[in-house]
């Protein structure tokens, strides 16, 4: 079995469709893919519009449900008659159907618009084929890159097959290789895309045959809960934060990482990397900027950056090399007068004397701001100290405080 049945929408929505939402699932297993969803059609295809799947071996008529939609009758009343009864009952494509056409036809019969098409896409057979590999324990990596190498240029540079070496590139590499950072970089390409569902899918199977470790937003992971912590680790990480300090200004644990140990002694279980803010000798949002670019350079000269990963992050972060293999992300910190910004939370709400000067945690000795508990509150609210897992980080209002600086042109060419 090939399998690799692949949804395609069409490159351009017909004028009289609309509303388009179909709704995949494919079962490898079986070698077909199932689809539903809802189609409402412009007036001008008539109250009964009628489906078919136009296949390699005939045509084949679908249905809508009988099922009455007066919500969506009453939201596209004035652009659609078919919007009363407009779901679409749920129908197979088989391998052997393939390709396959789903068509539209108006109710008179003289007009047809081509919805979707379904074929055997080479790059999801492998995908199809590594499924079944990670289901049965038995994982050859070099047979999938082969497979990948072997196709026609067309299918490679194609998104699932940019898709898959990336995931091939980080199951042989781990987050040495380059497919960390094109991983990344490809999730904001896909958001904007009709196909944006196939990224979480390569991403669900990518998973599957790398745990326990895990790509997530911080890249390749694992869990702290599920690491141990050697003091080899805790020597690490105080040796970089020693470099910082000395290459750009006082560094000390910060977000995330600060939380963990003051509330529970430890680094957040549930947490997967770490978060370090550097003090810059700048007076003012404009300074920090230009310091923070020349982090980044000096970074880059040691090698120390993670290049990729930052091109693709949340402005202005900085992803720095692996702390024994823990992501590691830098903040920027400044002093306006006696006023502390720590970029993205606090925006002088604390005094020098709250941060600095730095002391060491009581258990690891890593720096910690003077006053922790009061940029814990800054950072996550009065009630940092009972663990909320639906508590939400307030961006919104961070983004404003720090628009100026975020927007700053020594930025403009950080991201990918």
């Amino acid at each position: 079995m090939t399998s690799g049945i692949n949804h395609i929408a069409p490159d351009e929505k017909h004028p009289s469709v609309v509303k388009l939402k179909l709704d995949t699932t494919r079962d490898i297993k079986e070698g077909r893919i199932d689809v539903g969803g809802i189609c409402i059609a412009a007036k001008d295809f008539g109250a009964h519009p009628t489906l078919r799947l136009s296949t390699a071996k005939g045509d084949i008529d679908l249905a809508f449900k009988a099922d009455e939609t007066p919500r969506r009758q009453k939201r596209f009343a004035k652009l659609s008659l078919n919007a009363l009864a407009c779901e679409i009952q749920q129908f197979s494509v088989h391998e052997a159907d393939v390709p396959a056409t789903l068509l539209l036809t108006s109710e008179d019969g003289t007009q047809e618009a081509v919805l979707a098409q379904f074929d055997a896409h080479p790059v999801e057979q492998i995908h199809d084929q590594l499924v079944r590999q990670v289901e049965q324990n038995a994982i050859d990596i070099d047979a999938l890159d082969l497979a990948l190498a072997s196709l026609p240029e067309d299918s490679r540079k194609s998104d699932e097959g940019q898709l898959m070496a990336a995931v091939l590139n980080i199951m042989r590499h781990g987050y040495e290789g380059t497919g960390e950072a094109e991983l990344r970089a490809m999730r904001r390409i896909y958001r904007s895309r009709e196909r944006f569902l196939m990224y979480p899918r390569y991403i669900d199977l990518l998973n599957l045959a790398i745990a326990p470790v895990v790509y997530g937003n911080h890249g390749l992971t694992q869990k702290f809960a599920d690491m141990e912590l050697t003091q080899d680790f805790w020597s690490a990480l105080n040796d970089f934060l020693a470099f910082l300090d000395a290459e750009f200004g006082p560094s000390f644990l910060v977000s995330g990482s600060l939380l963990g140990l003051i509330r529970e002694g430890q680094l957040l279980p549930h947490d997967d990397d770490l978060d370090i803010a550097i003090v810059l000798p700048a007076n003012n949002a404009a300074e920090a900027a230009e310091q923070w670019n020349g982090v980044k350079q000096r970074l880059i000269e040691k090698g120390m950056l993670n290049e990729g990963m930052t091109a693709t992050a949340r402005l202005p972060l900085l992803k720095s090399i692996r702390i024994e293999g823990v992501p590691t992300d830098l903040f920027p910190a400044w002093l306006e007068g006696e006023k502390v910004f720590v970029f993205p939370h606090t925006f002088g709400e604390l005094d020098r004397a709250d941060v600095l000067p730095l002391v060491p945690e009581k258990q690891f000795n890593v720096p910690i701001p003077r006053c922790p508990e009061k940029m814990l509150e800054i950072n996550y609210g009065a009630s940092w100290r009972t663990p909320d897992p639906n508590a939400k980080l307030d961006w919104p209002r961070w983004n404003k405080n720090y628009r100026a600086f975020i927007k700053s042109k020594v930025f403009s060419d950080w991201q990918a």
